[in-house]
């Protein structure tokens, strides 16, 4: 499988470096070997040439004279040679460790350079990240307007022949609420929601979505043991971290090939480091593989060996961050040629999968007489919720900004039983300061938060309720309902 780590066999090399070393390295270094070797050599030329100049000048001289005339030519020829095979030496040792500084310096460079590449992929993917949140906010908002009133609709005339149409919407509604998770997941803003999923149900509707990221040259098969243990996982995390090996593999295919999904329950001790019972979720591929010695970094964030501009580095790291904050771990196994599976081992749940009603009714009102504020900037969401909430039996009365709830709260807080705010409001107090200052103030007054994007979520307690736009008035009745009720327990 490639990813976004790697990539075919390919494996990072020094070319780069050593053109940026030089590309005369090779024939310098020989020079100087040449120089090396003419630094014995010329010394035996003098020696030779100078032995020659006396015999022409002393054709009469005896064995003695020569012998004596030798030994010291022997001598200075001997100290010129070491002085320059020393010299010759030292310039060859300084050279080799000037390239190899160079080629280090270069390496260095090509990484850096690498790594800045990666940085500047990141933050156009965080700024992206943002644009994408913006405008899920403004689309969920439009999405709940359409949902709740075409639930009113419904609640005049179930009968009337406006309601397949009301259906349609509703269905439409429920589409484009998948699309915009689906979004703030591919952005990384989406709050981390965990639920319990049973992957009998769920996973073919997970590998449509890994599809398109396939195309039609490769075929996937799937297989779901019928006794796989549920899981308890954040569901967008689940379809970007399969989405994000999809991709790999699709990489890993340049030809056509086969990606298989399975799951089923892990054996004891098959999760490595883990004790307990598992859920292994199988991606498997007939692609190029992965050399074995990046194998051991491929989960590392940007670690890819992808050409600039085609991956950040961050799928697979994405892979093993899901797994971990499922309480799971992630291995990989590959064989070059064969291909390469992933194995995500997700924490098993017993609890049972409850069976969602076709059409659930909403609950009855009688126990939510209660004095809502609402704290809402957009008009059209504020009034479908208004409605909503008085056919709950609720009264309600309702502040647009941060600032004007924390106003009207010092005035009569005692007027009302619960807050309901939004966190996404311009000029002035978000909702996620408006909830500090009820905590604060007015202790025993329960907070609803309601969003449809916020980067501001993980500062949050896990215990706090928060709706996500657009909720159905079933949702917006169960979150009232749990608010209140642990209002009612912390006074007891």
């Amino acid at each position: 499988m490639s990813s976004d780590a790697v990539q075919g066999a390919r494996a990072p090399d020094h070319d780069a470096a050593d053109a940026a070393a030089g590309d005369d390295r090779p024939d310098l270094v020989r020079r100087l070997k040449v120089s090396l070797a003419a630094a014995a050599v010329v010394p035996t030329l003098f020696f030779a040439g100078a032995a020659w100049i006396f015999a022409a000048r002393h054709p009469e001289a005896t064995a003695a004279e020569w012998r004596g005339e030798l030994a010291a030519l022997a001598l200075i020829t001997l100290a010129i040679a070491a002085g320059l095979v020393s010299l010759a030496w030292v310039a060859l040792q300084r050279a080799k460790r000037a390239f190899a500084h160079a080629r280090t310096a270069s390496a260095e460079s090509a990484r850096r350079m690498r790594a800045e590449h990666a940085l500047l992929q990141q933050q156009k993917l965080e700024a992206l990240g943002r644009l994408t949140g913006g405008v899920a906010h403004d689309f969920n908002n439009l999405l709940m307007i359409i949902n709740n009133n075409a639930y009113l609709l419904r609640r005049g005339d179930p009968t009337a022949p406006i309601a397949p149409r009301i259906a349609a919407i509703e269905r439409a509604v429920e589409s484009g609420t998948k699309l915009t998770r689906q979004l703030l997941a591919f952005s990384r803003r989406q709050a981390v929601n965990p639920e319990l999923i049973r992957l009998q149900d769920e996973l073919p509707q997970l590998v449509e979505l890994m599809k398109p990221a396939l195309g039609s040259r490769i075929s996937v098969k799937q297989d779901v043991d019928a006794g796989t243990a549920p899981v308890r996982v954040d569901r967008a995390g689940l379809e970007l971290a399969l989405l994000n090996l999809a991709v790999n593999a699709g990489d890993a295919m340049t030809e056509r090939g086969e990606l298989y999904v399975t799951a089923r329950n892990a054996k004891r001790g098959e999760a490595p480091g883990l004790e307990g019972d598992f859920v292994v979720l199988s991606v498997a591929d007939t692609g190029t593989g992965i050399p074995e010695d990046v194998r051991e970094r491929v989960f590392e964030p940007f670690f890819s060996t992808k050409p600039i501009g085609k991956g950040t580095g961050l799928g697979l790291s994405q892979v093993y961050g899901f797994c971990q904050q499922s309480g799971g771990t992630v291995t990989i196994e590959s064989q070059q040629g064969v291909g390469t599976t992933v194995r995500l081992y997700l924490e098993a749940s017993g609890e049972p999968v409850k069976e969602k009603d076709a059409e659930p009714r909403l609950p009855a009102g009688e126990d939510l007489r209660h004095r809502v504020l609402i704290v809402e900037d957009n008009d059209d969401v504020a009034e479908t919720t208004r409605q909503l909430l008085e056919f709950l039996g609720c009264e309600v009365r309702r502040v647009e900004s941060g600032n004007a709830a924390v106003l009207r709260l010092e005035r009569d807080a005692r007027n009302f039983d619960l807050v309901l705010t939004d966190i996404v409001m311009p000029g002035g107090l978000s909702g996620i300061e408006v909830l500090g200052y009820v905590r604060d103030r007015h202790p025993h007054l329960p907070v609803v938060l309601m969003t449809g994007y916020s980067n501001e979520l993980q500062k949050l307690a896990s215990d706090e309720v928060v709706l996500l736009k657009p909720f159905s008035p079933h949702e917006l009745a169960d979150a009232l309902r749990k608010a209140l009720a642990r209002r009612e327990g912390a006074t007891t």
